[in-house]
């Protein structure tokens, strides 16, 4: 694979694929769906439940389920079950905390939140349609909407059935961007790549975001670092007029 940095950002490219054409294929897309949670940022529902796993902020019946049953997963069987025990907890938080989270999670608070050159990177698509997917809740995600000019789908537990709602609801766009780091992600690429073998699709670009160049994954057309300044200057380099 094709590898390239920037201090510390880095970008791999399918060994198949021409890097060039790649790019060109981002800048003619119609429609971009992303993941959402360590994707394009850390995830606002674990920084929440972190905090209260280390210092509850309130007490009940159900949060103390919670709390011990998370405890006691993750001693048990890890990073495995960790994904679902903090979006688990979004059900625990009440009203008048909702309404603290959502004045905290402003646009202002995205900025600052968003890994580096992610903004930029939506920037430089003005053509695609953004939609983002996350287990998360509204009142987590609406100033990172606002930010990045991206529709966000909450509560999206089933990333394929939310991937064929997004579809349904866009049918005139059939070139399409899948961003994601889960395996859950890839199995929506799947998906999606197997509509575009169909002739349902146009065309798919799949990328990958990774936490270490050591996790590329060949089955992407595009691995990235977290931090997006690599991929960034990849395209400004490579289609430097159609962006």
């Amino acid at each position: 694979m094709g590898y390239s940095s920037v201090d510390s950002s880095w970008v791999v490219t399918n060994p198949g694929a021409n890097p060039e054409d790649l790019i060109r294929r981002l800048s003619n897309a119609s429609l971009m769906i992303s993941d959402f949670d360590e994707t394009d940022a850390p995830s606002p529902a674990k920084r929440i439940a972190y905090k209260s796993l280390l210092n509850p902020s309130y007490w009940g019946p159900r949060y103390l389920l919670w709390l011990f049953t998370t405890e006691y997963d993750l001693l048990l069987h890890g990073k495995s079950v960790e994904s679902n025990a903090w979006y688990n907890f979004l059900h625990l938080i009440p009203p008048k905390e909702l309404g603290r989270i959502r004045q905290e999670h402003t646009a202002e608070y995205a900025r600052r939140r968003l890994y580096n050159g992610v903004s930029t990177f939506y920037q430089m698509l003005p053509n695609s349609k953004k939609v983002s997917m996350s287990r998360g809740i509204k009142e987590f995600l609406e100033g990172f909407g606002e930010v990045l000019g991206s529709e966000i789908k909450e509560r999206s537990f089933d990333k394929i059935k939310t991937t064929e709602i997004i579809l349904k609801e866009h049918p005139d766009r059939t070139r399409v961007i899948l961003r994601g780091d889960s395996a859950e992600d890839k199995e929506s690429a799947v998906y999606l790549i197997g509509k575009k073998e169909r002739g349902e699709l146009d065309d798919v670009v799949t990328i990958h975001v990774a936490k270490s160049h050591k996790n590329a994954d060949p089955f992407y057309d595009i691995n990235t670092s977290t931090d997006h300044t690599g991929l960034v200057s990849l395209m400004e380099e490579l289609v430097p007029t159609r962006l």
